[in-house]
């Protein structure tokens, strides 16, 4: 019973060890670059080769967002320009009020 006392304790001391631990490494996050993040195509049909793809340019990151251009390659694939890294931008993307949405369906909406 002594030992399994300690145990518990020592366990929970070596998860939150290897927990904070990891990759030393530091990186300078004051001169990011532009990161392009294309969301990948989730069905079998191939793409219109008549599709008109639409382009919205922000003219630039100096307006404060995040977001420099979006561009519809083809049906099924939106590429975005970011005026820097953002690590959660595929989750927010997933969340609905900031999904893609059809053009058909925002116009009768």
């Amino acid at each position: 019973m002594r030992r399994l006392r300690w145990a518990v304790p020592l366990t929970l001391f070596a998860l939150v060890v290897a927990a904070c631990g990891g990759d030393t490494e530091t990186t300078d996050t004051t001169a990011a670059p532009a990161t392009t993040t294309t969301a990948a195509p989730t069905t079998t049909r191939a793409p219109d080769p008549a599709f008109e793809g639409l382009v919205l340019d922000a003219g630039g990151c100096d307006y404060g967002g995040k977001i420099n251009t979006i561009t519809a390659v083809d049906e099924f694939t939106v590429e975005f320009n970011l005026c820097s890294p953002d690590p959660a931008f595929i989750p927010k993307l997933a969340f609905s009020v900031f999904g893609i949405q059809p053009s058909e369906h925002l116009e009768a909406t």
